[in-house]
């Protein structure tokens, strides 16, 4: 058998392995949770025991019985307020929040069997029996804690298992706890029909559609929205975790049952879900390379270098756009990750080279699972110094994964991390334009269905933690060390990685892997991403066409239509299915899929500066409708559009022969949406909307209001628009007004800490257009001058324009055209430097 067969195996197997290993609820601790409170004590208050320390309150939660003692702290920093129950003494070492100034900390007995605790606008009614607490903003009810009385915490090692329900007021509609393979908005799962969601990264190969099973991504934050508040609940631990879902009248009950021995978490409640979203704790977002924002092209693998140089150069043949191409597990020697195959590889950074004088990068595939060879440096050295994970007796563990017999590194011992991040330094990752992809990191482990093809929860980090106290942070683990050792290099990393948690640095795309060649697969993809962008991963993709099966035409191109509107933008394929790059497809297909690429391309200035604005302002890239128009009660259920930003609305055609399609516009009578691929024809936000469509066409809308930033001459990598000029789509509402912002930097280091970049404000009222410097202090020196303005609906008879640059005005500059029926304006040859705040009047 060749290694090329042997590899084409363990692939098809790893596509495989989670379709009969998946749990169930009662398979688990859940399905005895899930009965509380029977067999489980209760919990009163007592009120006796209450203190005041920091910034919040402790006290004792007593059994019914009195055989078992709690100690609680509930913590105030407005808007959140953190709450942890644990049988230990000393928590506060566990305190989520920041503020400890209990300066306006008021705590008074109210009655005999309550205590309320006042925090500015926030409040909480304590009950001492049963125990449970209601929280006010603003003298409003929005949650209640315990309010079912079926808090646990067991802690035996017989049973070590928490459960507690929150009940969410005044809302109608929960989201995220991703990653699901399910729609946007959560469902009722206490029905009987189906399973809570699961929170347990591991390999889900062939997972179910519309479910609530695990798949290899973990994010334990939750969001309720209605028409008037919103919600949300960070629920603190890195463990297997279960979580019902009950729909009320105006009312979400939760309920969270976690393989941990203590309960922590933090709410937020406020009248808009963006401020929720920017308070409540989330992923610490970092800005891309740009060339990361591009099309990257993958499979289950390229063979040797002359196949990597023979993909690029039929894209360049085809005028097809691409940024990086990626190679599986089998470029390396023998699965040994930071080697590579001498005969199929032989001068990787020659290749490197000669990609990189294209603007072309390299993705590689490094995994936690380490080939246990004698012999192979990377082995020798983690085994020596101890540093992989271990069994319960001090062995290594060893597992089945790519590689064949494989140990894992235990990135939770600092000096195995530390290791780790030097096998990235030039001289063993060599070349500045390799990339990486971190593979099965939930982690795998092949031929262990017992426990659901992962690291069995029996295996100890450094110094002794049980991996089941860690298992949905592991991935996350590898990537932040991953990220450390390219740092190293000076110029931002670029890392995908399939398992994310709320703890990693959110340093690449999530890729919902192992999806199939399906339209059910295109369109769930929408919601998941969504889900993903709540919670604010803010790089998520699908893999365009499906991993496994084979797209018809039509599936394959709408396909790239709509992954073009997701944030990253990647085809990947298995081994097992023939080869389907864009180039070898039909000229008509190929001109399809041209065109989406090209559009996603002109639109990179827009892509980059919601990326930027993520890291600073943490408003979400992707965005479901109901972030923009809470109050429309329609939008709280759509998930196949999203708004991309504040200004672009997209409603991907994500089902077979469509040709008529209603899209729902928000926003009411006086908000306009300009449909791009129907030369800008208006429509109003009014609802559901008949628009005509081909398979040259994709709904996309810009907003009455906005200002769009592109960049319109067809390139074929992100590098190459670089010192492209500007086009600036003034799109103005019904006001005759409109504004927006671009974001400019170097675009691949972090000069931008020291100032060195543009945030650039953009305004158009009473006929005149302003461009000027939001952060002052800011300036960078290469960016792109603006060359042509278009106008959507501009103002009638314009014949000239001035300018006043630190007024000094300059006349009748560039060409003005109007179109034939005069409802667009363009205005073309000019060169605004971007450095300058200017005036530019139409006259």
């Amino acid at each position: 058998m060749t290694k090329e067969t042997i590899f084409l195996f363990i692939l098809i197997l790893q596509f495989l392995t989670g379709v009969t290993s998946r749990k169930t609820c009662d398979e688990t601790f859940c399905g005895k949770l899930r009965k509380s409170p029977e067999g489980y004590p209760r919990y009163n208050l007592d009120l006796s025991t209450i203190i005041t320390e920091d910034n919040g309150i402790a006290g004792d939660l007593i059994s019914h019985d009195g055989l078992y003692n709690l100690k609680f702290t509930i913590l105030f920093e407005p808007p959140l307020v953190a709450f942890i129950i644990a049988n230990i003494v000393d928590v506060k070492g566990m305190n989520p929040l920041r503020n400890t100034a209990a300066d306006s900390l008021k705590l008074e007995k109210s009655t005999n069997e309550t205590i309320t605790v006042t925090f500015g606008t926030e409040k909480a009614i304590l009950y001492s029996k049963p125990f449970k607490i209601e929280l006010y903003s603003e003298n409003q009810l929005v949650s209640v804690i315990n309010g079912n009385n079926r808090l646990v915490v067991q802690t035996s090692p017989a049973e070590l298992v928490t459960a507690l329900d929150v009940v969410f007021h005044g809302v109608q509609q929960a989201y995220g706890i991703p990653l699901h393979a399910d729609n946007l908005a959560l469902r009722t799962t206490t029905d009987g029909r189906t399973d809570p969601y699961r929170l347990y990264n591991h390999n889900n190969g062939q997972y179910q559609l519309k479910s609530t099973e695990a798949l290899h991504s973990s994010m334990p934050v939750l969001y309720t929205h209605g028409k008037g508040r919103s919600s949300g609940i960070f629920w603190s631990d890195v463990a297997h975790l279960w979580v019902d879902i009950t729909h009320g009248y105006d009312e979400i009950e939760t309920y969270f049952m976690s393989k941990t021995p203590y309960i922590a978490a933090t709410l937020c409640s406020r009248p808009s879900i963006v401020d929720v979203m920017s308070v409540l704790y989330v992923a610490t977002p970092n800005l891309p390379p740009y060339f990361a924002l591009g099309y990257h092209q993958s499979r289950n693998s390229y063979a040797n270098e002359n196949e990597v140089l023979s993909v690029v150069d039929n894209f360049n043949k085809n005028n097809l756009p691409l940024e990086s191409v990626w190679l599986d597990t089998n470029h390396t020697d023998n699965g040994k990750y930071f080697t590579w195959d001498p005969i199929r590889f032989p001068n990787p950074v020659r290749l490197q080279n000669q990609l990189a004088l294209e603007n072309r990068f390299l993705v590689v595939t490094i995994g936690q699972h380490i080939k246990v060879e004698k012999g192979y440096f990377v082995h020798d050295e983690l085994s020596a110094k101890r540093f992989y994970i271990r069994n319960p007796d001090g062995s290594d563990y060893v597992g089945d994964s790519l590689p064949g017999d494989s140990s894992y590194i235990d990135f939770y011992n600092p000096s195995a991390l530390e290791y780790y991040t030097t096998l990235f330094s030039l001289e063993t990752f060599k070349a500045r334009n390799l990339h990486v992809f971190l593979d099965l990191n939930e982690p795998t482990v092949f031929k262990n269905g017992h426990y659901e093809n992962t690291l069995p929860p029996y295996l100890l980090h450094s110094p002794s933690i049980p991996h089941h106290f860690l298992h949905n942070a592991f991935g996350s683990t590898q990537l932040i060390a991953t990220f450390e050792g390219l740092l190293k290099r000076q110029e931002r990393p670029f890392i995908a990685a399939r398992s994310h948690s709320l703890y990693d640095l959110n340093a690449g795309p999530q890729i919902i892997e192992d999806n199939f060649a399906s339209w059910e697969h295109l369109e769930i993809s929408f919601p998941m991403c969504l889900s993903e962008s709540l919670v604010n991963i803010n790089m998520c993709g699908a893999n365009v066409g499906g991993f496994a099966g084979i797209p018809d035409d039509e599936l394959y191109q709408r396909w790239y239509q709509a992954g073009a509107w997701l944030p990253f933008y990647r085809a990947h394929f298995a081994a097992d299915v023939p080869p389907r790059e864009p180039y070898m497809y039909s000229e008509q297909v190929k001109a399809r899929v041209r065109r989406a690429m090209y559009q996603r391309y002109a639109h990179l200035p827009v892509w980059y500066t919601l990326f930027w604005e993520n890291t600073i302002f943490l408003t979400r890239i992707i965005r479901p409708l109901f972030y923009h128009y809470p109050h429309e009660e329609a939008t709280f259920t759509i998930d196949n559009e999203l708004l991309l930003g504040a200004n672009i609305l997209v409603a991907p055609i994500l089902k077979r022969d469509v040709y008529l399609m209603s899209v729902y516009l928000p926003g009411g009578e006086n908000e306009l949406w300009y449909n791009i691929d129907d030369n800008f024809k208006v429509f109003r936000g009014i609802g559901q909307r008949i628009v005509y469509v081909n398979l040259d066409s994709v709904p996309v809308f810009y907003r009455g209001g906005g200002i769009i930033v592109r960049k319109d001459i067809p390139r074929l990598t992100s590098a190459a628009t670089v010192k492209d000029p500007y086009t600036l789509y003034i799109c103005l509402n019904t006001t005759n007004g409109a504004s927006g912002t671009l974001y400019v930097d170097d675009y691949k280091t972090y000069s931008f800490a020291e100032n060195k970049f543009l945030y650039l404000g953009f305004s158009f009222s009473g006929n005149t257009l302003y461009g000027y410097k939001i952060i002052k202090d800011a300036d960078y020196d290469g960016a792109a001058p603006i060359e042509d303005i278009v106008i959507l609906r501009p103002p009638k008879n314009i014949t000239r324009v001035s300018l006043n640059v630190r007024s000094i005005f300059y006349d009748n500059l560039g060409t003005i055209a109007y179109s034939s029926d005069r409802k667009v304006l363009k205005l073309s040859n000019l060169s605004l430097d971007l450095r300058e705040p200017f005036e530019l009047t139409f006259i």
